[in-house]
């Protein structure tokens, strides 16, 4: 197995970025064809994500997004497009 992580500060505020998270649930539900499950929380939010060979959650609060992803044995080979994939998306959003 493989595991990675991508962290991003920002200055959105919690409120903001939830809208955020929410627009990158779609996208992977959408495009990755990902189950989602969004979790509210007082001072942070979870998204878990999860499809054949790969689980993950993204975690926000106020000043920060930080997503975790953990890789199965056939999709180990594909780490760095999945990685890559995943940071443009969330570049995208936070733009």
């Amino acid at each position: 197995m493989s595991k990675f992580n991508i962290i991003r500060n920002h200055n959105l505020g919690l409120i903001r970025m939830r809208a955020i998270a929410f627009d990158w649930a779609e996208i992977a539900e959408a495009q990755q064809q990902m189950s989602c499950i969004y979790e509210e929380g007082e001072l942070e939010d979870v998204l878990f994500f999860t499809k054949q060979g790969v689980n993950g959650r993204l975690s926000i609060d106020q000043n920060s997004l930080e997503v975790e992803v953990e890789l199965g044995i056939l999709m180990t080979p594909f780490r760095k497009i999945i990685e890559a994939e995943i940071s443009k998306n969330l570049d995208k959003l936070l733009d």
